[in-house]
């Protein structure tokens, strides 16, 4: 029974991991999910001077999706709202060469918890799949803390690595 137990956030992370990889990258997320999607893109500094940022909503103006880009158009960063609910925060340092697959990646996953009610969990994943933080039955007040926390840190890791592939480091020797 143990044994069963510790396969099942390996189990989850695949899920999650599979369920932020199959939306296509930076395009209108599945019609299933809504019919009449709205795409707006803005300049945005979060990952550089030159960065995008494209938002999808819906038709009720609700955000269902939105996409970081930085002045290459890599993309750096992808939120989605899964159609069960769950928060998706997907974080890229690689290149953004090749297939979405193969690209160094961490992500925030957040879903509502069905009991008790008002309740949350909440997983930090590693670009190699490996859970970084579990968290259950967190309250509202204590998911926006630590996914405050969370984001921040994946986003500092993206940008950094970022600045190590576009030669800003100011470190002549510093590995790329």
């Amino acid at each position: 029974m143990t044994r069963a137990l510790k396969a099942w956030p390996i189990l989850l992370t695949a899920l999650f991991s599979l369920a932020l990889l199959s939306a296509p990258i930076a395009a209108q997320p599945a019609p299933k999910q809504d019919a009449e999607m709205t795409s707006v893109t803005i300049p945005d500094d979060t990952f550089g001077e030159g960065g995008t940022r494209q938002s999808f909503s819906n038709d009720q103006h609700e955000v269902r999706a939105e996409v970081w880009r930085d002045k290459l158009g890599i993309v750096r960063e992808q939120f989605e709202l899964s159609p069960g609910g769950a928060q998706l925060w997907g974080f890229f340092n690689g290149t953004g060469e090749g297939e979405p697959a193969t690209w160094r990646k961490s992500m925030i996953a957040v879903r509502a918890m069905d009991r008790p009610e008002g309740r949350f969990q909440m997983w930090v994943i590693a670009a190699d799949d490996s859970i970084i933080k579990e968290l259950h039955t967190l309250t509202r007040a204590e998911l926006d803390t630590e996914f405050e926390y969370w984001h921040a840190q994946l986003r500092l890791w993206v940008n950094t690595a970022r600045r190590r592939q576009m030669g800003e480091t100011g470190c002549a020797t510093c590995p790329l």
